[in-house]
């Protein structure tokens, strides 16, 4: 569509509707007959499922349209007539809801006229979108009907009018006052989702109150019961002999609904029933409006199965037989004939509820054709694809669905023959009406199992190989809408494994030459960019960079691949000319030139949880790389890792597109949190703990080594300065020789980044580092900034890393969000060099514990010892002084208490307690003053210190101890035996024994203690797995729910149709 050109039309409104078999059959250019698809030479059978009018078939044009596949054969739809009508497996509930709601004897609802009345009338009004006038109408009616209590006693019919009257006078005078004339009431203009689930509920309650009685509140009459049986038969249970009783006192009989519309049929033609009832039911009918009608004509006169014989006979049998069944199995005839008088009878309630926006009171509008099928769509063979392989074709696994369906259609009109009188060409028994209904079922079967292979009557072991039917290619992930409508596949994307790269800047991202070669952009050719283009076309598609096509002023793209150099330079030149005199000049030529320095991509990581999964970079082509590169900064917003993980490219590939990602979705605009206004980017691990150790008071450099950093970190010649020169800071010490400190280097780099029109930064805040580990009086822990200069304080996770209050935060709040990013990338750089002069390494002198340590340790963990034994004396109310753990008595009340759940929960709870006691003891008593390197020499206390990585736990499982191993907030499980491990005693009392693991990894862990270690471990695991896709789910929930609702400029959230969800939004 060309945006530029006004639109003189829209879209007000989009509805949905069945195909009726008459428009099926219009739709088709072909009807299906044979199951065979192919002969022996591998050519399409004429009336198969790849009849040449279905579309072309490999190099053979197509019989309807004469086009081939190369020029643009579209396919068309052929149809196959079933000699019956059959269930659709979609609405069987529906149907079933419907016959059990309807009346056997009068052919109407089974509810009351004045209660048909009210749904009639609110339905009406919900139509209009006048909620609060179909909730406020029982206010407005006197249900006695305008008249007193004697006479409404003696007149109920007059009663009944008179409230009906009033109802629809209410309804006339509400529309009326809405201004909605009866012309305009299907318009739906009022339609919101308000409406919607008020009409949801009104037509639940109609359903609900229709089948709670089986006595018609009109006629009095006690009707069947039906059942269904795996959406292939209807079964209807016959009334009790008693309600029988009472029917015939009444003098009311039920009558076959198909020999009612037999008999209608016989008087509205006023002629004599044929001899032979095959051939009456091969006479062409005399109207339109009788063919709507006809329920026995389910073919043109092509010798196949008339309906009404099964009826007759079924009516003979009946007859005949002394002892009708409780159950008896209704045909779909039969079920098709009741609801066809049913919405005769009743169209108005059936019109609101299934066809409430359509304007005509004809009985085309509101049939019951929907819930039937007469005829079945084939598709074209374009999407019933057959895969050739040397001398043999495999058909698509489709064309099983509809061979199944012929061959049943096949099998009825051959018993349709035989029970005329035909002779059995196999020599077998003459078949009956009995075979024809197992035909029947067979048949509905099939037909099911074209529309949802959950329905197929094949299931099991054996199902495994059935074909997808039409409700699987629809619904779910891989359905049409989700796979291919609301998402696709897209050109011009790449995808690979990611590597980190703390060189590049944090908006950029690096991209091997292979992607650069293969992603293109269409540039116009203009004065301005003419030489940089002809020089790509010069180079050609192989050679970066370069450029693979050119796309003329018409559109005609010349493919630049099988050119030699002489061909590319002539075509090189003409670039600015225009390629023929027609051509007025306004449209540009343009290049298709490789992927560029500078480009714009989005870079998307999967699972794409919240809007800074997607982030425009600027690419960067780094030659000899095979894999994405991208900075630390962006791994939070990805939440990605380098372990493997991979991630998408996508180039924008016109102006507005590349603008649009460079000004909304560029990295440094993501640097807050949607979700609570809190920092998202800032530096990972390495960095952190490189910036505990930068700004240590400890930290001198040589002139030598803070040139090298600041040069490192802050390259004037690429822009990463304000003053276009790298500004220095006088040293902190001149004698014996000029030494600059590491906060002087953060100084120095604020200078230089800080915009000329700007103050320096004047920051307080706290550093996540305790000030405690640099010693008792010491301030490092207060982060001070004046004017830009680091005064005091630590460069840790609370300052660097994203966390809001800190540097990189106070500078995104100060100068904005181009140089928060700037300065992350310079940080990147300039605690990269540092690493690469100082190095950081953890080994096991970091975690080894002194000898006074080890004995406070070993001396806090004999504690544990008796713990357990104590803590179970005490909750089986022993005294733990006057007994043994071996004591007769504490393990039969132990026994007791763990053979029942909530008394174990409670002696978990309190051993839990206990043993936490101990662990804090242990953790106070060691860490971190009795290790043998102390903080900050020691890397793991640098680490878990500074927050750059882990914390005190892992520090005190390598140290200290393990702790107590939980699984699902209790302790370790006990088997029948009274033991957690067959190593244990029954009812063991110790700590360890309930999974207390007083080990170390550094020292190592005994087997069981491993063991219950690893439960607790894969719980950790299976839990993880398990989140995921809840947590997944319920976010696709709520986005779907949501989606619509925008913030208005009056500061109101609306919904997509425009009603009210909050006043002010949050």
């Amino acid at each position: 569509m060309n945006t530029s050109q006004p639109v003189s039309s829209a879209i007000t409104g989009v509805e949905f509707g069945f195909l009726a078999a008459q428009d099926i059959r219009t739709l088709s250019v072909k009807r299906i007959t044979n199951p065979t698809t192919f002969d022996s030479l591998l050519h399409p059978v004429s009336g198969g499922l790849h009849d040449a009018a279905l579309g072309a078939f490999l190099d053979n044009a197509c019989a309807t349209c004469n086009l081939t596949w190369l020029s643009g054969c579209p396919g068309h739809c052929g149809h196959i007539e079933l000699p019956v009508p059959v269930y659709h497996v979609t609405f069987i509930d529906q149907l079933l809801r419907l016959l059990r709601g309807s009346c056997r004897y009068c052919q109407h609802f089974k509810l009351p006229r004045v209660r048909i009345n009210e749904y009639i009338c609110k339905l009406r009004l919900i139509r209009c979108g006048l909620v609060q006038e179909a909730n406020n109408m029982h206010e407005h009616i006197d249900l006695n009907g305008g008249k007193d209590s004697k006479q409404a006693d003696d007149d109920s019919d007059a009663e009944t009018e008179g409230v009906i009257r009033q109802r629809n006078d209410y309804v006339k005078r509400a529309m009326k006052k809405a201004g909605i004339s009866k012309s305009t009431a299907h318009l739906l203009k009022n339609k919101t989702e308000t409406v919607s689930d008020v009409r949801r509920q009104i037509i639940k309650e109609f359903y609900a109150e229709m089948t709670r009685s089986k006595k018609c509140g009109n006629c009095g009459g006690i009707n069947p019961t039906y059942r269904k049986d795996r959406a292939v038969k209807i079964f209807c249970k016959n009334l009790s002999a008693k309600e029988k009783a009472a029917m015939v006192q009444k003098e009311m009989r039920m009558q076959n609904p198909v020999e009612i519309i037999a008999k209608r049929e016989q008087k509205g033609n006023k002629k004599q029933p044929h001899a032979d009832e095959g051939v009456a039911d091969l006479d062409p009918p005399t109207s339109e409006d009788d063919e709507d009608v006809d329920m026995l004509d389910v073919q043109q006169a092509d010798g196949t199965l008339v309906a009404s014989e099964t009826a007759t006979n079924t009516v003979q049998r009946s007859e005949a037989a002394p002892d009708i069944p409780d159950t008896e199995y209704l045909m779909a005839e039969e079920v098709r004939a009741a609801l066809v008088l049913l919405f005769e009878k009743e169209a108005d309630i059936l019109r609101l509820v299934y066809s409430p926006s359509s304007r005509s009171k004809s009985r085309v509008d509101i049939s019951p054709d929907m819930f039937f099928f007469e005829c079945i769509v084939v598709p074209p063979n374009r999407y019933r694809m057959e895969d050739r392989t040397g001398d043999s074709i495999a058909e698509s696994p489709k064309n099983s669905l509809y061979k199944s369906i012929l061959n049943a259609c096949e099998s009825m009109r051959q018993i349709h023959d035989e029970m005329k009188g035909k002779e059995n060409g196999r020599g077998y028994r003459q078949r009956n009406v009995d075979d024809l209904k197992a035909a029947w079922v067979n048949l509905q079967g099939a037909v099911n199992a074209l529309v949802d292979r959950d329905a197929n009557p094949v299931q099991g072991l054996a199902g495994r190989a059935n074909a997808d039917g039409i409700k699987q290619n629809l619904e779910k992930k891989e359905g049409l809408f989700r796979k291919n409508m609301m998402g696709k596949r897209v050109n011009f994307a790449a995808r690979s494994v990611i590597s980190p790269d703390p060189n590049i800047e944090t908006n950029e991202i690096g991209v091997p030459p292979v992607f650069a070669k293969k992603l293109t952009y269409p540039e116009p050719v203009t004065n301005h960019n003419f030489y940089d283009l002809k020089e790509a076309v010069l180079n050609g598609p192989d050679k970066w960079p370069g450029a693979v096509a050119i796309e003329n002023e018409l559109g005609q793209v010349m493919n630049l691949r099988k050119k030699n150099f002489e061909e590319r330079q002539a075509l090189a030149n003409q670039l600015l000319a225009p390629s023929s005199t027609s051509v007025n000049g306004s449209r540009n030529k343009k290049v298709h030139r490789h992927l560029n320095n500078g480009d714009v991509v989005i870079m998307n990581r999967q699972p794409t949880l919240h809007k800074p999964s997607m982030m425009a970079h600027r690419a960067r082509v780094l030659p000899g790389e095979k894999t994405i590169r991208m900075h630390y900064a962006n791994c939070n917003t990805y939440n990605a890792d380098f372990d493997g993980d991979e991630m998408n490219m996508h180039f924008p590939q016109n102006e507005i597109a590349r603008a649009e990602a460079a000004t909304i979705a560029d990295t440094d605009h993501q640097y807050l949190s949607a979700t609570a206004g809190k920092p998202l980017r800032g530096l990972i691990q390495d960095h952190i703990s490189m910036g505990v150790w930068l700004t240590n008071r400890d930290t001198l450099f040589t002139r030598a080594e803070y040139q090298q950093l600041m040069y490192a970190s802050l390259r004037p010649e690429d822009g990463h300065t304000t003053s276009g020169s790298l500004l220095t800071v006088p040293p902190a010490i001149w004698r014996p020789r000029p030494l600059w400190t590491g906060k002087q280097i953060i100084t120095t780099v604020l200078k230089n980044i800080q915009p000329p029109e700007y103050p320096g930064v004047t920051l307080t805040s706290r550093c996540q580092t305790s000030a405690k580990l640099w010693g008792s009086q010491s301030e490092e822990q207060e982060v001070i900034f004046r004017d830009g200069d680091l005064l005091c304080g630590i460069m840790d996770k609370s300052q660097i890393g994203p966390a809001g209050g800190g540097l990189v935060n106070g500078v995104y709040e100060a100068y904005g969000h181009t140089i928060a990013g700037r300065l992350l990338s310079v940080l990147g750089r300039l605690l990269t060099k540092l690493l690469h002069m100082r190095a950081f390494s953890c080994g096991v002198e970091d975690l080894i514990l002194t000898k006074e340590g080890d004995e406070a340790r070993i001396e806090k963990l004999k504690e544990a010892e008796k713990a357990g034994f104590e803590v179970a004396s005490k909750y089986v109310t022993l005294d733990a002084q006057k007994i043994d753990p071996s004591h007769p008595e504490l393990r039969k009340r132990l026994e007791r208490v763990l053979r029942d759940e909530s008394k174990q929960h409670g002696l978990d709870v309190l051993s839990n307690s206990a043993t936490a006691h101990i662990s804090s003891a242990v953790t106070a008593a060691c860490l971190p003053e009795k290790l043998i390197k102390l903080f900050p020499k020691n890397q793991m206390q640098t680490m878990t210190g500074s927050g750059a990585k882990g914390s005190m736990v892992n520090a005190n499982q390598i140290s200290c101890n393990l702790g107590q191993q939980v699984l699902e907030g209790r302790r370790v499980p006990v088997m029948v035996s009274g033991k957690t491990l067959p190593c244990f005693k029954p009812f063991e009392t110790n700590v360890r024994a309930g999974g207390y693991v007083v080990n170390r990894f550094l020292t190592g862990v005994r087997p069981q203690e491993y063991y219950f270690h690893t439960m607790a471990g894969r719980e950790g695991l299976i839990d993880t797995a398990v989140k995921t896709s809840r947590s997944g789910y319920l976010q696709r929930c709520i986005i779907k729910g949501m989606e619509g609702l925008r913030v208005e400029y009056d500061t109101s959230v609306r919904d997509s149709d425009g009603s009210m969800v909050q006043f002010l939004y949050g």
